[in-house]
């Protein structure tokens, strides 16, 4: 009895340093560019530093909401989002409900030179997860205005998804 009341402290214990966000994209198609993206998207999901690191935003543009208020929302979700390819691209990815990320075939994860970066792929994915979960709520609590970073750049999407960016290249 007693070996097993200590696996489960350690286990408690254990969790208890890891963020205890339910927030999990989920891919199942068999590009392996996206499937390491959405690998390393999760990972930067479940971390408290990434979410120690909005929490530092004192604001953004386009909400009234704090960079800790748009974290707590984020890291209390529970919600799972599938990652679905869309044949025919007008962005490099989409969101429009709670529960779906649409992202190109020939844009997805693609520098200006046409090579796929997994950095690029992630901040992609964690910026249509910040809008996810800001459907999750009403809708328009933290996003932005169009479908171009220019003037944008200070908004919820693109912040957070720049930090997730930063987290893959220290990474290396």
């Amino acid at each position: 009895m007693r070996p097993l009341f200590i696996i489960l402290l350690s286990v408690f214990v254990l969790s208890q340093g890891r963020s205890q966000s339910h927030l999990t994209l989920i891919y199942t198609g068999s590009n392996n560019n996206v499937a390491g993206a959405v690998q390393k998207a999760n990972e930067i999901l479940n971390s408290t530093s990434f979410y120690e690191q909005i929490r530092k935003i004192a604001k953004f543009d386009h909400s009234s909401l704090t960079g800790q208020q748009v974290a707590d929302r984020m890291q209390s979700a529970s919600q799972q989002i599938r990652v679905v390819r869309k044949i025919k691209p007008i962005a490099n990815a989409s969101t429009k409900t709670s529960d779906k990320i649409k992202i190109s075939r020939s844009l997805f994860g693609l520098d200006s030179t046409g090579k796929f970066v997994l950095s690029i792929a992630v901040n992609t994915l964690i910026h249509e997860t910040v809008h996810a979960v800001d459907f999750l709520n009403t809708g328009s609590e933290f996003t932005h205005d169009g479908n171009r970073s220019d003037g944008q750049e200070n908004t919820a999407p693109w912040m957070i998804g720049d930090i997730a960016e930063r987290m893959v290249l220290e990474n290396r």
